[in-house]
């Protein structure tokens, strides 16, 4: 007998590997696979594809999916990457701290050297705060990394990866994964971001209009 086995997935990573890897392994084995992302934005009827932004994203469309298959040689499983899963999932809460910001999702360029004859050493860092995935933001830091201040947000919103790099004009660049939400382009983005490092002396959690446009890079 066949099976057919239905993955609801996190993201575009793990549909890549299981249409990749698993789809055509599987089927040699009789067993016949399709994926579907989560869907993260049902308002309005438009559905915001990847990222898991609490539980019940999740099984509202595992529970989507068993109600459309309900053949006895159906099967359902998930692929979701368990590093920042939200509280709320069972056996979650309490399981581990929260950093005070996202360790791997971020950059550190170096913007400043005493050695190189510039008046302080500044380190610039971009990452994520302790609430997920959302926010973009950067601190700097003037004694080699021992402490970060001036925490300052670039968007509103879904935000994951983020890297930094020091422009001829000694601004700083920031290209960071993002979500669009206008009308002509629904879904992940890739931004771009051009900040004066004297902003990280006031850390305020500004709008994206307060700082240079942030422009869609690539979708």
């Amino acid at each position: 007998m066949s099976v057919r086995l239905h993955f609801v997935v996190e993201g575009h990573a793990e549909e890549g590997f299981v249409n990749r890897v698993l789809k055509p392994h599987l089927a040699a084995l009789g067993i016949y696979v399709d994926v579907t992302m989560v869907s993260t934005n049902r308002d309005l009827g438009r559905r915001g594809k990847g990222g898991i932004v609490n539980y019940a994203h999740l099984m509202n469309d595992l529970v989507d999916r068993i109600k459309e298959d309900q053949g006895p040689d159906a099967r359902f499983t998930t692929m979701i990457d368990l590093y920042r899963l939200p509280d709320e999932f069972p056996g979650m809460a309490g399981a581990r701290p929260r950093p005070a910001h996202e360790p791997i999702m971020s950059s550190v360029v170096r913007h400043m050297a005493k050695r190189d004859g510039d008046p302080v050493d500044r380190l610039v860092h971009s990452g994520l705060g302790a609430s997920g995935r959302v926010n973009i933001r950067a601190w700097q830091s003037l004694d080699e990394g021992a402490t970060w201040t001036g925490e300052t947000v670039f968007n509103d919103g879904l935000a994951m990866y983020s890297v930094l790099s020091v422009l001829d004009d000694r601004s700083v660049g920031m290209v960071y994964e993002g979500y669009d939400t206008t009308e002509e382009a629904f879904g992940p983005a890739i931004f771009f971001v051009r900040f004066d490092v004297a902003r990280l002396d006031k850390g305020v959690a500004a709008s994206p209009a307060a700082s240079e446009p942030q422009v869609p890079a690539r979708r």
